[in-house]
């Protein structure tokens, strides 16, 4: 912990030019020429999604990113110019980056419907980006042949905080869950918000990105 305390100060003194690069996250849903009802579905695909410099550091520093995609589906009611959209259902999971000291290596899991999928441990960052940008179908299909949907491809992107960070690490081992809140310490509940305070003042507020791409099933 010493260690990570030390790569906090040095973050708060750092010019705000270094924790900026040109670069920014960047999201895309690829769709089939003709979508056809109950059987064709989406390509979620990220892009330059630990490029800005703080997060980079971030993440040498031992704070894991956190990216959740969330993919909705949402159909048109009734055949009008303003008849609105409804959510028809939708598909969540998440994407966990943590450098590994150790090893001096970067470990990649999907978590997704309760389920852990360890999708690589590479030596670079650049590594990472490679695993993270590979293109994911996402199994949601719409039911409806000749109605008017769109998805809407969602990506939150922050640094897991002290609080998140201990959950996270107890979930991967199996751990219990963690205590109700209230039943906890006073000691616990500052260094919590403590963490949370820090992850922000580091850029670790969560960002959001989104895409839309509006079709007709055939």
């Amino acid at each position: 912990m010493a260690s990570r305390s030390l790569a906090i100060v040095l973050l708060l003194a750092a010019p705000a030019s270094l924790r900026a690069q040109d670069r920014s996250p960047r999201l895309d849903l690829q769709l089939p020429a003709t979508i056809t009802a109950r059987a064709d579905a989406p390509t979620a695909s990220l892009q330059h999604v630990l490029a800005e410099g703080h997060r980079r550091e971030l993440l040498t520093s031992g704070w894991p990113a956190k990216l959740h995609c969330r993919v909705e589906l949402w159909r048109k009611q009734g055949g009008f110019f303003l008849s609105p959209f409804n959510r028809d259902s939708l598909v969540e999971w998440d994407i966990i980056v943590e450098y590994l000291p150790a090893t001096s290596r970067y470990q990649i899991r999907r978590q997704q419907d309760g389920k852990l999928a360890d999708l690589g441990t590479v030596s670079t960052i650049d590594d990472a980006e490679q695993i993270i940008d590979r293109p994911y179908r996402v199994p949601l299909t719409p039911r409806v042949s000749g109605s008017r949907y769109y998805y809407a491809f969602t990506l939150d992107l922050s640094t897991l905080s002290l609080s998140d960070l201990d959950a996270w690490q107890r979930w991967v081992r199996g751990d219990a869950e963690p205590a109700v809140h209230g039943k906890g310490n006073v000691f616990g509940a500052v260094k919590r918000g403590l963490g949370d305070l820090l992850s922000r003042l580091l850029g670790g507020e969560t960002q959001t990105y989104e895409v839309r791409r509006p079709f007709t099933a055939g």
